[in-house]
């Protein structure tokens, strides 16, 4: 259906149309996993975008191709991304979009190792989130601080703010990286982790998200060499 509305768009001249439908196109892709697709649907979208002004989904689909970026390990194109995002959406986004950028720029610092940054970053996206009400992207501002604090070796603050993300955790996908996050706190904390990480495995599983259930398969691996 949407490879209709591209091909219809595009004959008719209809850039709404051709930029829906690329931007869902891109959606499809990356949930089957087709990445070097995802990226090119993703780009020719932005490009639609700009040339009809429209802001919102502009926004949406730079942070989106920023994080899938960021995923496939493209760290520098992700960063480049989100700079060129920034620029072309201007200081007025919503608040909402606005914790997006700061939430995909910690992810970013967090990946190049620059913790501070990231910590700033995170904090941002947390104020901005807040001010819109979106529960669930404060839920995801917490559990990017607690992998910063993690990272630090700072457990007492990734506790708190694993405790602050559970309490806002309603999607199956955020319940299995609190999960996912618990288990890492416990492992560097010393405390026996095997339980946490199979249940992470379990809720990583339950909300089909291929990333985090890698990571429990990881956390399971280290916890059954660490009890023999």
């Amino acid at each position: 259906m949407l490879e209709s509305v591209l091909e219809e768009g595009e004959r008719q001249g209809e850039p709404r149309a051709v930029s829906f439908a690329l931007q869902n196109l891109a959606t499809i892709a990356i949930l089957k996993h087709e990445y070097p697709e995802a990226l090119s649907l993703a780009e020719e979208a932005i490009t639609v975008c700009r040339g009809i002004g429209e802001k919102i989904a502009l926004s949406r689909l730079i942070t989106n191709l920023a994080e899938l970026r960021l995923r496939l390990g493209l760290v520098q194109e992700a960063e480049q991304t989100l700079a060129f995002g920034r620029k072309a959406c201007g200081p007025g986004i919503h608040a909402g979009r606005a914790a997006h950028f700061a939430l995909t720029a910690s992810r970013i610092h967090l990946a190049r190792g620059n913790t501070l940054e990231a910590a700033a970053e995170a904090a941002g996206a947390l104020a901005a989130a807040s001010s819109s009400t979106d529960g669930g992207k404060t839920c995801e501002c917490h559990r990017v601080a607690a992998r910063i604090a993690l990272e630090d070796g700072d457990l007492a603050r990734a506790q708190q703010a694993i405790e602050r993300a559970r309490e806002g955790a309603t999607s199956a996908s955020a319940r299995a990286e609190v999960g996912v996050l618990d288990a890492h706190r416990a492992r560097a904390a010393g405390e026996p982790y095997v339980a946490l990480a199979l249940e992470a495995l379990d809720l990583a599983r339950e909300a089909d998200d291929g990333e985090l259930a890698r990571e429990g398969h990881l956390l399971l691996f280290y916890a059954r060499i660490d009890a023999g």
